[in-house]
């Protein structure tokens, strides 16, 4: 076997740095004096408007190892680190991607209505009820028995949460 190119060694280790990125255990997650937030509007000179969870909303204020090297955008989920001196601001000191998000939202470390709006959520929801209901009239309709049409809901709304 001869010796790999630097080429392809590069190729290579960034298809494991990829398949490394998405566990749980390494995304950065919040210690005690830190909570996830979402960036509700762009104010510029490196501050933002972010609202936590909680509906509360704070100046966040980008710490300087991420100036010019991550870009944040509206609607971007951040970690936000408390300030105990100044209550009405918070620093932002990481930003997750949208793959990170979902895996955040998939282990319930994020709720669903704080990623994608509580008007979204309410939308999907009628969407698959509307969905269920189809299936279940469509399963009157040709014979099926009802265990099978309760299998064919609960696959339904497991595909929904994948979705998402």
């Amino acid at each position: 076997m001869g010796i790999k190119s630097a080429k392809s060694r590069k190729r290579q280790d960034a298809k494991q740095a990829k398949q490394q990125q998405y566990n749980l255990s390494n995304l950065q997650l919040p210690e005690p004096d830190q909570e996830y937030a979402k960036v509700v509007k762009i104010l510029g000179d490196c501050r933002f408007r972010v609202c936590l969870p909680n509906q509360k909303e704070y100046l966040g204020i980008l710490c300087r190892r991420m100036f010019r090297r991550v870009w944040i955008q509206v609607d971007n989920v951040v970690l936000v680190s408390l300030r105990e001196f100044q209550q009405d601001k918070v620093d932002i000191i990481h930003r997750y991607s949208d793959q990170d998000v979902r895996m955040l939202v998939k282990h319930k470390h994020i709720p669903l209505h704080f990623v994608h709006g509580e008007e979204s959520v309410k939308e999907e929801e009628q969407n698959s009820i509307g969905t269920l209901q189809e299936m279940k009239l469509f399963s009157q309709n040709h014979g099926q028995s009802s265990s099978e049409s309760s299998l064919l809901s609960q696959e339904n709304v497991v595909l929904d949460v994948d979705r998402i």
